[in-house]
């Protein structure tokens, strides 16, 4: 039976068909606008569904969905969702009416850390924890094979602890998460505020590479609180390895000298966490909800 995966991210939407050996079949991904209403970004999910059945002649097939947040066990509403027009909308509920079939919905950096724990840069270890780190940012955990939910389906949840008690304001409805200091945006709008410049943030690190005055206190701040950040999740769960995934993931420097500020946090120099890359690429979270699908 085929696997069909689709993964929902703040600037596209991909599909993938997995065959039985959990091999890439066919594969799909758009644009979508980061201005669209919750009504578009269900016509989204439905139009790609649609075109990946085509390919396999609406042969059987399981479905899985990965998206931003997850879904309240008690109210069915995703919520901690980046994609914010999506937060408090039934989603698994509409796309099983609208498709006329079961499916699961699990949050993108879950369906992340399971592909990668299966098939990635974190094959054969026990636990492993992921951090995706994109237009915002999300974590996923793996013991023994399985994912840990936790009784609220918020476990994991790592871009929404706080590491800024006074800080800016997160639509979660906290201040000072994670998020809000290692999301891409946030280090877009940490160097504007220095500079007065908007830029993407491949831009920014280029610039610090180049050792530009404005660039280099922004990214020097962001290696401090992901030092911080990523302290804190392994005083909390000590994984086996945190792999890292998201546009982000490609700062090369984050696996140098931001893993020099993590052990920093640490007076035992017998504590060393180990931090690596995706080897999947940006297919992780698709393949995972592929992997996830019922």
């Amino acid at each position: 039976m085929y696997k069909i995966g689709i993964d929902l991210g703040g600037t596209k939407i991909e599909g993938i068909i997995l065959d039985n050996s959990n091999e890439e079949y066919f594969r799909y991904r758009e644009k979508i606008d980061q201005n669209s209403d919750y009504s578009a970004m269900l016509h989204h999910l439905q139009s790609i569904y649609h075109r990946l059945v085509k390919e396999i002649n609406n042969a059987p097939h399981s479905l899985g969905i990965g998206t931003p947040g997850s879904i309240s066990p008690k109210k069915g509403l995703l919520r901690f969702c980046n994609i914010v027009v999506m937060n408090g909308q039934p989603l698994l509920k509409d796309l099983q009416s609208s498709l006329q079939r079961k499916l699961t919905i699990e949050n993108d950096a879950n369906c992340f850390i399971l592909a990668e724990q299966q098939l990635g840069a974190a094959k054969g270890k026990a636990s492993a924890f992921g951090i995706i780190i994109g237009t915002g940012c999300g974590g996923g955990y793996v013991v023994n094979n399985k994912l840990v939910s936790g009784a609220n389906k918020i476990a994991g949840e790592w871009g929404h602890s706080v590491i800024n008690i006074n800080g800016a304001q997160c639509y979660c409805g906290r201040k000072g998460c994670v998020e809000q200091y290692l999301g891409g945006r946030s280090l877009q709008r940490a160097y504007e505020d220095l500079s007065g410049i908007n830029i993407g943030a491949e831009k920014i690190i280029e610039l610090y590479r180049e050792k530009q005055e404005h660039a280099n206190i922004a990214i020097e701040k962001y290696l401090d609180y992901f030092g911080i950040a990523l302290a804190n999740l392994v005083t909390t769960i000590d994984p086996d390895v945190i792999v890292v995934g998201g546009g982000l993931s490609n700062i090369a420097e984050i696996y140098t000298d931001g893993l020099s500020r993590v052990k920093a946090q640490f007076s035992d120099d017998e504590i060393k966490p180990k931090i690596v890359k995706n080897t999947l690429g940006d297919s992780s979270g698709v393949i995972g909800a592929a992997l996830l699908g019922v």
